[in-house]
This record gives structure tokens, sequence and C-alpha cells, in this order.
């Protein structure tokens, strides 16, 4: 566990793609659930790496990858010092944010935070 200022670029997931449109990365990707945010850390892994997440993990939830968010941690600001990053591995990479405030209006600014620091990338088809 670390603070998320100090973890390497993470990547979000984007399964439903009213997350991410066109315009670039909205709020509601970092959307925690019970008090945490999945993300993977994906800087080292390949186009292939990633369509092998996509059979293993999305399609067994029903869902398909439009694409991801990748985070950029070392721009976040520090009045966000209270978002921590636990690695599990579990599956290999993945990890969660956590320490999010408990008043909605802070939570819903901080995911703003996030996605002002997320660079999008799309897939032209979802994998499918």
């Amino acid at each position: 566990m670390g603070r998320l200022q100090d973890s390497p670029p993470l990547t979000r997931f984007v399964v439903e793609k009213n997350k991410m449109p066109a315009t670039g990365v909205k709020a509601k990707l970092f959307q925690p659930h019970q008090g945490k945010v999945s993300v993977f850390q994906t800087n080292t892994w390949p186009h292939e790496r990633i369509e092998e997440y996509d059979l293993t993990v999305v399609r067994k939830r029903g869902k398909k990858l439009h694409g991801w968010a990748i985070l950029a941690t070392h721009a976040v600001p520090e009045s966000l010092g209270g978002l921590t990053v636990e690695y599990d591995n579990t599956p290999p990479g993945h990890a969660n944010i956590t320490g999010w405030p408990s008043e909605r209006d802070d939570i819903l600014d901080w995911q703003a935070e996030l996605a002002e620091h997320s660079e999008p990338v799309w897939l032209p088809q979802p994998l499918a």
C-alpha cells in the first residue's frame, strides 16, 4: 500500500461506454464501489495481455472492453493525498484505489480530479 501519487500510472478499464465518451474520461469512471476503485498497473503490458484480460475478466461479467483510461498518478494534486493504492494482484496487476472521503461532494470532486488527470485510450470496436 502506498500513496496514489507515488504509484506508477494506473489503468482503469472501460466496460461501460458511457463512462468514456469521445470527449474524454468522465468522473463517474472513478466512482468508488464499497470504498474502492479497481485499477491495474499495465504500463508494461503488451496489447495482447489487455486482450487476455478481456477474455478472462470482462467477459465473465457479461461486459465488453471498450477502452481504458490511464491515470497519470504523479500529476494528481496533493489535495487528494488521502488516496492510497492497495495491490492485491488478483488478477495479476490488480490494485484498488482506497482512502476516499466520506462526504459525497468530496468524493465527486476527487473523481473529477482523477478523470482530469487521465488519458483515454479507445478501441476502434469493443473486443468481442
